[in-house]
């Protein structure tokens, strides 16, 4: 779905290293319309998120125990994106990701490409931007 609001050049499509009142990439100027081409444009799709992480459960839980908790119980995916959350923020916003070992997540995680999004996606579905 193309994301209309994107449309139109903005003062944070200036960068610091040129402040002349036009988009950094387009050079268009700051009230006007991008360029077509220009990376600032932007357009929603849906994507498949598969992250690996490592979680504590009881000890007497079986594979069918954790199945019906995480996807059939009352257990709310939230809680997961906290946690993540949680444990992005204890390693910092200053620590480089490095793809190596666990000082991110890259080498857990997955991105697909499933579909272009829908206005119905954006009202069933968490909207993110990264």
């Amino acid at each position: 779905m193309d994301l209309i609001e994107t449309d139109t050049v903005r003062p944070d499509d200036e960068r610091p290293n040129r402040r002349d009142g036009t988009c950094f990439y387009c050079e268009e100027p700051i009230g006007g319309k991008h360029k077509p081409n220009c990376v600032i444009v932007g357009r929603s799709i849906v994507v498949k998120v598969t992250i690996d992480v490592v979680l504590s459960v009881p000890r007497n839980w079986t594979v069918e125990t954790v199945d019906f908790h995480y996807n059939e119980g009352s257990w709310c995916a939230d809680n997961l994106l906290q946690a993540l959350g949680k444990w992005a923020e204890a390693r910092g916003a200053e620590e480089a990701c490095t793809s190596i070992g666990a000082s991110c997540s890259c080498d857990s995680t997955d991105v697909e490409y499933l579909r272009e999004a829908t206005e119905d996606d954006h009202l069933t579905l968490p909207v993110v931007s990264t």
